[in-house]
């Protein structure tokens, strides 16, 4: 887990990460861009590949951490017993990366009884779960303290083994490298995920808002694919818009100023 943390470090640091929305200023000028800003976002586009491919290892992880512990209230016919179910909260350290998971109903509150788990396997209301994960590291010479928090709806198929899952996701780093502090954050990034059977690839619906250093990318629109192609998404510094980024219907991304010119970094 942490050496796969860390192989996306590199990603972290040059990319384009995400924090919440704001409203479009309309009174006043928006804020000017700085000349790193202008870098930034210049770069922006290049970098959206390797964001997509972070998010979605972080989505794997998070649904295979899922199936697993749902798979723990499965009712079986070799279970005697429902009392043998798998335990509601689990915490874990491995590496240095502690890791914490909550399962719950539907709607959050606690199971009762084994039984509860059991039967909410085999409901249309499925299982609620509640996963954080937080890592500090130091070394060769970069800092880095990032939390991640997954609430999710896991909704199982029994006749078929297939899913559907809900999850609200948020990410916040602060990376300090060459005396640099870098903030980044996912705040958040909601997806559907629906799988017809346990084999199948899952489809997926969704929007994220990225953000780095007070840039926000308000609300890309994601799917199984990754980005959704065409697409316009506003950037904002402090609430205000301050540029935009177009994803042209063949994936090419381009940064525009508020008077359609290309930034240049």
């Amino acid at each position: 887990m942490r050496k796969a943390l860390l192989a996306v470090l590199p990603t972290l640091c040059l990319g384009l990460g995400l924090a919440g929305c704001g409203d479009d200023s309309t009174g006043s000028a928006p804020p000017a861009l700085t000349s790193e800003e202008r870098q930034v976002l210049a770069g922006l586009p290049a970098q959206l590949p390797a964001q997509m491919s972070m998010l979605d290892s972080y989505m794997e992880s998070a649904t295979e951490q899922a199936k697993g512990f749902a798979d723990a209230f499965k009712p079986t016919a070799a279970r005697a017993s429902v009392a043998s179910c798998g335990a509601f909260d689990t915490a874990m350290t491995m590496e240095g990366v502690t890791i914490s998971m909550k399962v719950t109903k539907a709607d959050g509150t606690p199971f009762g009884s084994c039984a509860e788990a059991a039967n909410a396997y085999l409901s249309d209301e499925g299982i609620g779960m509640e996963m954080t994960m937080s890592m500090s590291m130091n070394e060769q010479g970069i800092s880095m303290d990032m939390t991640m928090s997954y609430d999710l709806v896991y909704r199982p198929v029994f006749a078929t083994g297939g899913y559907t899952m809900a999850l609200s996701m948020t990410m916040h780093s602060t990376t300090v490298a060459q005396g640099q502090t870098t903030s980044m954050s996912i705040d958040p990034m909601t997806v559907t995920m629906t799988a017809t059977s346990g084999t199948a690839i899952p489809t997926m619906a969704g929007t994220m808002t990225m953000g780095y250093n007070g840039l926000t990318v308000s609300k890309v629109q994601i799917d199984q694919n990754g980005l959704v192609a065409p697409q316009m998404v506003d950037i904002l510094k402090d609430g205000s818009k301050v540029a935009v980024l177009n994803i042209s219907a063949n994936g090419q991304g381009t940064v525009t100023d508020l008077n359609g010119n290309p930034i240049q970094g």
